[in-house]
């Protein structure tokens, strides 16, 4: 029996995607360091917990307990969306009407439907949402700041998540945010609108591994929102020094 050209081409990106689904490391089964070193990626082991050596005052141990008295915020209480009863695991199927040209969330490949939702699932922001109250809540970075300046600008900051870590298990750091940020402004990228919106914003100062601070020369709401919720954080030690072309074409 002859599949209707469409309906094989739905069939056989399902099981593309089935396929990039379940060949993720699971919690239950293989350790991800070991998966990431087979496939010819530096792995690390690192001990629990912050840095050694950098204070409390930049994100270090104690930083819980001084966050507050340095104008710090965060949200412990906030609730992910989704069932805490589910079963981790298990096999995503979506039919799409694009074969997507990249798993990059820096890409327009022409199947943005599905690009929304592998950002989503593969790329982690520095912040969420409660999905009961709508309050921020917590992802890569645990604390954040908006101090506003003497000249109608701002300042944002964030202090990552001692505990955020790579698969490969490297740290997530503010190192993390800055190559990020360049990959966003740079022209390469070839979306001129993004790039302009992550213009406004001076380029991230690493204050220690676990502190970064934006400046964003008016008080724009916007400019948070695309720092916390929009950017989707790439690993400083594969792309920086890179342009956004070659991480793209990579």
């Amino acid at each position: 029996m002859l599949i209707p050209p469409l309906r094989l081409i739905g069939a056989l990106l399902c099981c593309a995607i089935a396929l990039l689904v379940q060949a993720a490391p699971s919690p239950k089964g293989e350790d991800a360091r070991m998966y990431w070193t087979r496939h010819g990626y530096a792995t690390e082991e690192l001990a629990a917990g912050p840095v050694s050596g950098v204070s409390a005052e930049l994100g270090g141990a104690g930083f819980e307990s001084l966050a507050a008295s340095l104008g710090f915020v965060t949200n412990a209480d906030g609730q992910a969306p989704g069932d805490p009863l589910a079963r981790p695991g298990g096999v995503l199927r979506v039919p799409l009407h694009g074969f997507p040209a990249s798993l990059c969330p820096l890409a327009r490949t022409g199947a943005e439907h599905f690009q929304t939702l592998a950002a989503g699932l593969l790329h982690e922001t520095l912040l969420g949402g409660d999905a009961w109250s709508g309050f921020h809540t917590p992802k890569l970075a645990s604390h954040w700041k908006i101090e506003a300046d003497s000249a109608l600008g701002q300042w944002i900051s964030f202090r990552l998540d001692p505990k955020a870590r790579w698969q490969t298990g490297q740290r997530v750091t503010a190192e993390d945010v800055r190559a990020t940020w360049r990959l966003l402004t740079d022209e390469s990228l070839g979306q001129p609108s993004v790039s302009a919106e992550y213009r406004q914003l001076a380029e991230p100062q690493v204050l220690s591994p676990h502190l970064v601070r934006i400046h964003c020369s008016s008080r724009s709401l916007s400019a948070f929102q695309n720092l916390a919720f929009l950017m989707p954080v790439l690993p400083a030690h594969l792309v920086d020094g890179l342009s956004a072309r070659d991480v793209l074409e990579r």
